[in-house]
């Protein structure tokens, strides 16, 4: 598939969002949404696997009613990095002071953390009432499997949730009651964001190397020669999580492998192959780290470490999510975020684009309907227009505008683009528990070139058919 070329920032100042976060839910389905020239390009009306910009907001829907008594409820996220944690306390204000009787205790962790922990969290009676997971088997799923969490399907339903998420999103996190089957049954999730991969790059360093926003990959690797040979960093990048550099390394993949195949490798279709481009992909992604692309002590850096210092001047290019937009945006108009280059000039924008990691309410929560009512709040008006300040990409963003040239609005051109090719894809590297660990030790060790591609492949898939084989 080939487009003309992409024009990032030609869309109109302060561009309403509405029908570009709605096309990300062609992500499962590789569909596009229809959209009207009446209406902004987010989420449009009769869009049939998106939110209606038409639609009402959630809370204007049957919406919470929260009684008088004073109640408290403990909320567990992974929205750990400086940014995103400030935006989180600030909704989490804006929701106590419209409900005074409601006070929240937040818990923070890191995502490896709390993914390998939030079990345990939300088996005692004094866990929290609502918390953040992952998406899939890696952590919804195993939250549903052990009845952790409730359905929230009568929201979705009652409070106009339905209205905004197409089918292709609400798949995401939706499971059979046992669990067993993945993106269909309940709706056990609901996220605060959108979630989008792509490339972070700095202005100020092309500019050092009379180089404008790479076009291909060959160019982007001419990029990072040049800044090897000067001794400057070319790609930042903190992996000691070892998820990063799956993030990292399956936006690279997407440029090699359509998003079908891709998709159904993640939902666990027995019968689904990887094309020998994603072998190619990890052949490129080793040589890239024999060539000293990335940082030197990559898996030894904390991944917000590898953000500052990419603030801070040390990078050409940060490959991150839309959920760092907050921290890069204090760099203003010297940061922009594009995809990863297609292999040949005029390719398809491809990349990951989904809901972001899903919000649960604990089975044991003696109070899930406040639960549900910060959830709502998440999705209303108020509440996306704070994550909009804050750079940090909504959910849908109907009626909201951003500056034309703000890291929000180059990660909404890049959501919009991705769409429009068909592009958008889930993630082959995190399709398993295991993930973080078996693959991502692979990744690691594959960068340090103790083992080969094919080995590498051979881990992959044995790991995805030893999950499949257990179910």
């Amino acid at each position: 598939m080939t487009r003309p070329a992409l024009r990032v920032g030609a869309l109109p100042n302060s561009l309403p969002l509405a029908v570009v976060l709605t096309l990300i839910v062609g992500a499962c389905t590789g569909s596009t949404p229809s959209t009207s020239s009446a209406q902004p390009p987010d989420q449009a009306p009769s869009a049939p696997s998106g939110a209606t910009s038409d639609a009402p907001p959630a809370s204007a829907a049957t919406g919470p009613q929260i009684g008088p008594e004073p109640v408290t409820i403990v909320a567990l996220d992974h929205h750990f990095s400086p940014g995103v944690a400030d935006f989180v306390d600030s909704v989490y204000e804006a929701f106590m002071k419209k409900y005074p009787q409601v006070t929240i205790e937040r818990i923070s962790k890191g995502y490896e953390e709390n993914i390998n922990t939030q079990k345990l969290a939300l088996s005692g009676d004094d866990g929290p009432d609502l918390a953040m997971t992952g998406t899939g088997f890696a952590g919804l799923g195993g939250l549903v499997e052990n009845g952790l969490v409730v359905p929230l399907d009568k929201y979705y339903d009652d409070w106009g949730w339905r209205d905004h998420y197409g089918e292709s999103w609400i798949r995401l996190h939706s499971f059979s009651d046992d669990a067993k089957v993945y993106g269909s049954g309940s709706v056990y999730g609901v996220s605060d964001a959108t979630a989008l991969l792509g490339v972070y790059y700095s202005q100020a360093k092309l500019d050092q190397f009379g180089a404008a926003y790479p076009a291909t990959l060959a160019e982007f690797e001419a990029i990072c020669d040049k800044a090897v040979a000067a001794g400057e960093v070319c790609i930042q990048l903190g992996n000691i999580e070892r998820w990063p550099a799956l993030n990292s390394l399956d936006i690279l993949i997407d440029q090699f492998e359509s998003p079908g195949p891709k998709d159904q490798w993640f939902f666990l279709d027995p019968t689904a192959k990887l094309s020998d481009g994603v072998r190619d992909a990890v052949a490129r992604w080793q040589d890239w780290a024999q060539k000293g692309y990335f940082v030197n002590g990559f898996d030894g850096k904390g991944y917000s470490q590898a953000t500052t210092d990419f603030v801070d001047g040390s990078g050409v290019f940060l490959i991150d999510g839309s959920w760092v937009g907050s921290d890069v945006a204090v760099m203003g108009d010297s940061v922009g975020m594009k995809a990863m280059p297609p292999v040949s000039a005029g390719g398809p924008v491809a990349t990951f684009g989904a809901g972001g990691d899903p919000w649960v309410i604990s089975a044991r929560s003696k109070h899930p309907d406040v639960a549900a009512a910060l959830l709502d709040f998440w999705q209303s008006p108020e509440g996306r227009q704070i994550s909009a300040d804050s750079s940090f990409l909504p959910p849908f963003a109907d009626g909201l505008t951003f500056p034309e040239r703000s890291v929000i609005q180059a990660q909404a051109d890049l959501l919009t683009a991705a769409n429009e090719d068909g592009g958008l894809s889930t993630q082959v590297l995190f399709a398993t528990p295991t993930s973080i660990s078996v693959i991502g030790e692979a990744t690691q060790r594959l960068m340090d070139g103790q083992i080969t591609p094919d080995e590498f492949m051979k881990i992959l898939e044995d790991d995805r058919t030893t999950f499949i084989e257990s179910r």
